[in-house]
């Protein structure tokens, strides 16, 4: 099993990463999860340039995904301006030995299951996507709130 930092009290690190704009309760899940997967969580905050790339604007900026995140009380370290899509240098940087993400599909720009490389290397570790809510649910609503104080 892949582990980070050596010797007998080596520690199970994770690594995960996301956009983490309006953060809500699938994010904390989704840290919380991680969390429990290992000793020590590391969380990479998508860098600005990488999400319009490969999802369109984000609300806030790198740095105010960074301040919010780094609030957590599930999370060891932030990295700030990650890449969207991992790989074996950036957990190397982080001193991880694992990648984790959600059950959902995480597909970078160019169409390439991001995943795959650290499955393929056992260094890979999966959690539940919270159901029913997402950033996008979240824009919605907010989209729609304004709507209607528009017509009000």
């Amino acid at each position: 099993m892949a582990t980070a930092g050596g010797g007998s009290d080596a520690q199970v690190k994770i690594y995960i990463d996301g956009c983490y704009d309006l953060i809500h309760a699938g994010h904390y899940n989704a840290i919380r999860q991680a969390k429990l997967m290992g000793d020590w969580l590391c969380v990479g905050v998508n860098s600005d340039a990488d999400i319009l790339k490969t999802k369109g604007p984000s609300i806030m900026d790198d740095r105010e995904r960074c301040e919010i995140v780094s609030h957590c009380k599930f999370i060891d370290d932030v990295l700030e301006k990650a890449p969207y899509t991992p790989d074996f240098e950036i957990l190397k940087s982080v001193d991880c030995g694992f990648y984790a993400h959600g059950d959902d599909p995480c597909i970078d720009s160019e169409g390439v299951d991001v995943t795959a490389k650290f499955r393929e290397k056992n260094m890979y570790k999966e959690f539940a996507r919270t159901p029913g809510v997402s950033t996008t649910d979240v824009t919605a609503k907010l989209l729609k709130v304004a709507e209607l104080s528009l017509k009000a």
